[in-house]
């Protein structure tokens, strides 16, 4: 059945991806892009261009993360053109290279805004929606570096910690409302992450200049994409982040088309496979404490062969 789906940050090339595979589907999908991000206009003409020539229904909207009453007036926007909102998919990362000494209080700031404030403001204009509805879906997908024998992780650690913990009172909270919650990790090495650099270059080396604190080495300090620290934007080999994109896109949407509730979080790796999921669920509620559970072959196709609806 289709469904109507905004989903933000579809400037980037996850979110654009996302949005336009969930419009492959067959749904209505407002692909919200902020106009603060780098090449806003450029994803505006090509979402439009991308419906007219596979005749999708998919259309760019502004969405300013970081301004409330402009996210409302996205909200807004989505509303009026198709009357009703479905489901919501945040799209997120999370990626720092540094200890956390090196980064600046506002640094750290304007991290929590992106990590956090923008869902929330997304989530506060969309909520009075599906409440009134009674129906509904909220997805965060949270891009994450794979943090394995990394030891400057801290940070991400702790976003990711807080993330977790609010989409968890979410769904404690919106479950007896007919809102569904889920929360979908996706760790990734090298690609598609832009990760944030410490500010204080002095402090950082001067970590790097200690073996013991585990910090790379000062005289090659890279991105975990292997690029200079502080040399502009990763760049990656040639349509390789699409690929992970894509592959990443198709697990969720499979994720989304399931017919049973939605567990609460799934993890997957950077090719789209599951790696854990998160049931959580008792009498249809979120449980803080539940064990996971691994997730086998027949789980995994459980759901991600299920990609023909946005729920039922």
């Amino acid at each position: 059945m289709s469904k109507v789906v905004l989903v933000t940050d579809a400037g980037g090339v996850l979110g654009a991806t996302l949005a336009r595979t969930l419009a492959d589907g067959g749904h209505r999908v407002f692909a919200g892009v902020d106009p603060q991000r780098e090449g806003y206009r450029a994803a505006l003409t090509e979402h439009a261009a991308y419906a007219r020539e596979h005749a999708k229904s998919l259309t760019g909207v502004d969405l300013p993360l970081g301004d409330q009453r402009a996210v409302e007036g996205g909200v807004a926007t989505v509303v009026r053109q198709a009357g009703h909102i479905d489901t919501v998919v945040h799209v997120t990362e999370c990626a720092v290279t540094g200890p956390v000494e090196s980064f600046t209080a506002y640094q750290l700031t304007q991290m929590f805004d992106r990590a956090v404030l923008s869902g929330q403001r997304v989530n506060r204009a969309v909520l009075p929606h599906l409440r009134d509805q009674g129906s509904g879906r909220i997805l965060w997908v949270n891009l994450r570096p794979a943090t394995a024998g990394r030891p400057d992780v801290g940070l991400v650690s702790g976003f990711s910690a807080l993330s977790d913990r609010i989409v968890a009172g979410y769904a404690d909270e919106l479950t007896p409302l007919g809102v569904e919650v889920c929360a979908v990790t996706v760790e990734v090495d090298r690609i598609l992450l832009h990760p944030e650099l410490p500010a204080d270059r002095g402090v950082a080396e001067a970590y790097a200049a200690w073996p013991e604190s585990g910090a790379p080495a000062a005289a090659g300090w890279t991105t975990p994409a292997g690029r200079p620290a502080g040399t502009g934007p990763e760049t990656t080999v040639a349509g390789q982040d699409e690929v992970v994109a894509a592959a990443i896109a198709q697990a969720v949407v499979g994720l989304l088309g399931h017919a049973d509730p939605l567990p609460c979080h799934v993890l997957l790796d950077g090719e789209g496979r599951p790696v854990m999921n998160v049931t959580g669920r008792s009498s249809g509620r979120w449980r803080s404490g539940t064990p996971t559970r691994r997730m086998g072959p027949a789980s995994s196709r459980r759901w991600l062969d299920c990609s023909e609806g946005v729920g039922d």
